[in-house]
């Protein structure tokens, strides 16, 4: 019975670190993934707010246009208005 036992024993020791060692294995391989995903996700992220930051930029120049034009519409108004000026 001991000349059982013994090899009976060595493989469930084989056995249980093989299923550990697929365990961490597979742990790794997800964490890679996971991993390579969210960069993925972030690099999206990225370029998205890139894009809005484009957006951004744009329609602050135009509004930056618009306001030298009503800085020069109420200049010339104000000229027109100061007293003692003759036309």
């Amino acid at each position: 019975m001991e000349d059982i036992l013994i090899p009976l024993g060595g493989i469930a020791m084989v056995g249980v670190l093989g299923v550990t060692l697929l365990h961490s294995v597979r742990s790794v391989i997800h964490r890679y993934f996971d991993r390579k995903a969210a960069l993925e996700r972030s690099t999206d992220g990225e370029e998205a707010l890139r894009g809005e930051l484009d957006d951004l930029r744009a329609y602050v120049e135009a509004l930056d246009e618009r306001l030298d034009f009503a800085e020069r519409l109420l200049a010339g108004q104000r000229e027109k208005e100061l007293p003692g000026r003759v036309e």
